[in-house]
């Protein structure tokens, strides 16, 4: 099996860099390649035709030139109410969009990240199945931490795979 988990500390890269919007190829990439982190950071939300898409907010807010701008909770797409490829039709400002999950995965297993992946307890039992299939296919599995809200929604993780490191927030 194929493991990158650090035994001394994991520095993850979040929003901290501001580069790049959060939870776009483009923020992963330029992470993985011009800093030193050993992990990068997405959150993960299903569409309404069950794909997994990254993204931090449960909807995106458009200012008036239809870019993605600062989330507005009472003036916001909900993620899961479109689908991917609405999603992946959004962008922000300077032309980057949000991404799929397996896009995310691929950058981590490319540049040798593990992916730190946070799961709204509200999703967590649509997403554990479409989840394990991304990590399982792009061979992330044991170099993957899930970071739930809930020590429940840990609990749900573990009765579906005992490889997969969790964390609980």
């Amino acid at each position: 099996c194929w493991n990158i988990l650090p035994y001394e500390r994991l520095n993850i890269a979040y929003s901290s860099i501001g580069r790049k919007p959060i939870n776009t190829v483009e923020h992963f990439t330029d992470a993985a390649e011009n800093y030193e982190y050993n992990a990068l950071k997405a959150d993960v939300r299903p569409t309404s035709d069950g794909e997994l898409v990254c993204c931090h907010d449960a909807g995106v807010t458009f200012a008036g030139n239809g870019k993605i701008t600062t989330y507005d909770s009472s003036n916001a797409t909900l993620i899961h109410d479109v689908t991917a490829a609405t999603v992946l039709g959004y962008s922000f400002p300077a032309g980057e969009h949000p991404c799929l999950v397996g896009d995310y995965l691929d950058v981590c297993r490319t540049h040798g990240k593990v992916a730190f992946i946070t799961i709204r307890n509200e999703y967590m039992d649509v997403v554990i199945p479409k989840l394990l299939e991304e990590l399982r296919a792009h061979n992330m599995t044991y170099s993957t931490i899930i970071n739930g809200m809930t020590y429940e929604s840990l609990v749900s993780w573990r009765q579906r795979d005992t490889d997969v490191m969790i964390n609980y927030t």
